[in-house]
């Protein structure tokens, strides 16, 4: 299936021109966010082009979702956390091969909530949610298993060090953050994070959460702190306050509830919330950008922020919400034929004269695709 391409005329504006930097100084622990300023932002404004590739479908790569993307050799491997599956197409969206061996072997896995490239190997290594990590090769060949101590649920991961594994619990009452040693075998710091929403300390009610809060810059790995939006420094010692995005007005106010309020009433103050502001969404950063998501009065904004130039642009809508990569010149992200609304925009913008629709229309079913975005040239 060969990959749809189309360009995007460029507008004759300056990307940062309607923006001042965000932070105040190069001392500055806050970063200062107008989201106001966006009314007359395009998609156009922001990006030069988008590449459509539909992911192949075929009775062995039948996705239910794409819950993760990773980029390896110029190979897309894909995770569906339904089928507990890792299915890895080429850059054309052609199937390859996966990884399905969901099971209780000693070279199976079970449960698995989060899955990433080890960047110091080379492997493919799987969280479980019970607290195992499975390891494999590029070849999807079985490599070893960790049963991590003391540990009876898991929500996400990432890499303090080549030693040092980072892991995150949703669901821990007892610490949400754990550095684990593998040349040890043991864990080397036990963390609680130092701020918690209600709505988080609410056993039964989560209003909002951020989808990952490890982010693993090129300074060093954050942990960020849901509705209060601020970051934190993950060292060997402990967590360090490092920064807090400040959005103005559209701050969370939790009402006055407390963590034991009845449920209907922290609901009710969690749709005043969700009316007005909730909190971050997504957090991601590499050498050149900081990319942040949040929902505002039910649209969905994406912030740009350009680190050389400490200015930032902000987009409604167009963007995915979920399973991004932040590219040196652009993102990645999917979208299914739920959500063809979206593509359909960006053709249209495009003047091209492609249907997406007929890829989908007449098909009983089909993969979603992935969609990469490549910024306007001014900025890569």
């Amino acid at each position: 299936m060969r990959k749809l391409f189309f360009l995007v005329t460029l507008l004759a504006v300056a990307f940062w021109t309607c923006t001042t930097k965000s932070k105040t100084d190069a001392s500055s622990d806050t970063f200062f966010i107008d989201l106001e300023i966006t009314d007359s932002l395009r998609w156009e404004d922001l990006f030069q082009g988008v590449e459509v590739i539909p992911l192949e479908f075929t009775d062995k790569s039948m996705l239910t979702g794409v819950d993760e993307i990773l980029i390896q050799d110029g190979y897309y491997l894909i995770f569906d956390q339904k089928a507990q599956v890792l299915y890895k197409f080429d850059h054309e969206g052609k199937y390859l091969s996966k990884l399905d061996k969901s099971g209780e072997g000693s070279d199976e896995y079970q449960l698995i909530y989060d899955v990433s490239i080890n960047p110091y190997s080379g492997n493919i290594e799987l969280l479980s949610g019970y607290g195992s990590f499975f390891i494999y090769d590029k070849n999807f060949q079985w490599v070893e298993t960790i049963d991590f101590p003391e540990m009876i649920s898991a929500s996400k991961f990432d890499y303090f060090s080549e030693d040092v594994i980072i892991l995150y619990s949703q669901f821990d009452r007892e610490y949400t953050l754990r550095l684990y040693s593998r040349s040890e075998e043991k864990h080397l710091n036990k963390m609680n994070q130092p701020t918690k929403s209600v709505f988080e300390n609410n056993n039964s009610v989560t209003i909002s959460m951020l989808n990952n809060p490890l982010i693993n810059t090129p300074d060093g790995l954050f942990f960020c702190i849901p509705f209060y939006n601020s970051v934190y420094r993950i060292g060997l010692d402990g967590l360090e306050f490092d920064y807090q995005w400040d959005f103005g007005k559209y701050v969370v106010d939790e009402g006055g509830i407390k963590k034991d309020d009845p449920e209907e009433k922290i609901m009710e103050q969690g749709r005043k919330i969700i009316e007005s502001f909730s909190s971050l969404l997504n957090l991601y950063e590499n050498e050149k950008f900081i990319l942040v998501q949040y929902y505002l009065k039910g649209k969905l904004g994406t912030i740009l922020y350009h680190k050389e130039s400490q200015k930032y642009k902000i987009l409604y809508d167009y963007v995915p919400d979920y399973s991004l990569v932040l590219l040196s010149d652009g993102i990645v992200g999917p979208t299914n034929s739920m959500r063809l609304q979206t593509i359909d925009k960006l053709l249209k913008n495009s003047n091209s004269g492609f249907a997406i629709e007929d890829k989908v229309n007449g098909a009983e079913e089909s993969n979603p695709f992935l969609l990469k975005y490549t910024f306007a040239n001014d900025y890569n």
